[in-house]
C-alpha cells in the first residue's frame, strides 16, 4: 500500500493523462495527481526526453540500469514492460538491469548513466573520456543526464511512496545497484 495517497481516478487533473495513458492509470502517476504542478513536470520532461537523440530502445535501457542501480523495483519493473514494446529481448533487458549492453556502445552510454547518478552527476574526467571514446558527442552526454534526471525523479517518487507495484515484478540484481535501497 501506498504512503501517500492516491488520487482517485475520477479527479479532473487526471483527465489529460487518461486521454494519454488510459482509463486505468499506474500508481506513481494517481501519487503525481498530488501535485498538478509536480505531474506536469515529470511528464513534461518525459515527453521532452523522447523528442531527443537517444533511440527510445537505449532510454528504456537506461531507466532499467538507473532504476535497478538506485534500487526501484516499480521502475525497473515497468520500463522492463516498455523495453519489449521499444523490442528489447529478455537477454537484452537482463543485461540491462546489471549495467550492461550487448552493443559497446550502449553500454558505455549505460555505464555512464549509471556513473552519473551514483555520482549524483559529479563523474571522473575518465568517466567523460570513457563515454566518449565510444563515440557518444557532448550533445547525446547532455541527454544521457536529462535522462538519468527523468528516471531518478520516477526512482525517488517510488521510494517515497512506496508504490505498491500493479504490474509483472521483475527483480533486481543486487550486485549491480548503488546504495542498497529497495522500494
Amino acid at each position: 500500500m501506498s504512503r501517500l495517497n492516491l488520487i482517485d481516478m475520477s479527479h479532473d487533473s487526471l483527465a489529460p493523462i487518461k486521454q494519454k495513458l488510459g482509463a486505468k492509470l499506474p500508481p506513481p502517476v494517481r501519487v503525481l495527481a498530488n501535485s498538478p504542478a509536480t505531474m506536469n513536470a515529470f511528464f513534461g520532461l518525459q515527453a521532452a526526453m523522447g523528442q531527443g537523440q537517444l533511440p527510445a530502445r537505449l532510454r528504456e535501457q537506461l531507466a532499467i540500469a538507473v532504476g535497478n542501480a538506485q534500487g526501484c523495483r516499480y521502475c525497473v519493473s515497468f520500463h522492463t514492460f516498455l523495453g519489449r514494446k521499444a523490442g528489447l529481448s529478455e537477454p537484452e533487458l537482463d543485461m540491462a538491469r546489471s549495467g550492461r549492453a550487448p552493443d559497446a556502445r550502449d553500454e558505455a552510454a549505460i555505464q555512464f548513466a549509471r556513473q552519473i547518478a551514483a555520482r549524483r552527476g559529479a563523474v571522473t574526467d575518465t568517466e567523460l573520456a570513457a563515454v566518449r571514446a565510444a563515440g557518444w558527442g557532448d550533445s547525446e552526454v547532455v541527454e544521457m543526464l536529462g535522462n538519468v534526471i527523468a528516471i531518478t525523479f520516477g526512482n525517488y517518487l517510488n521510494h517515497l511512496a512506496q508504490t505498491e507495484i500493479d504490474i509483472p515484478i521483475v527483480d533486481l540484481v543486487p550486485a549491480a545497484m548503488i546504495d542498497g535501497v529497495h522500494a
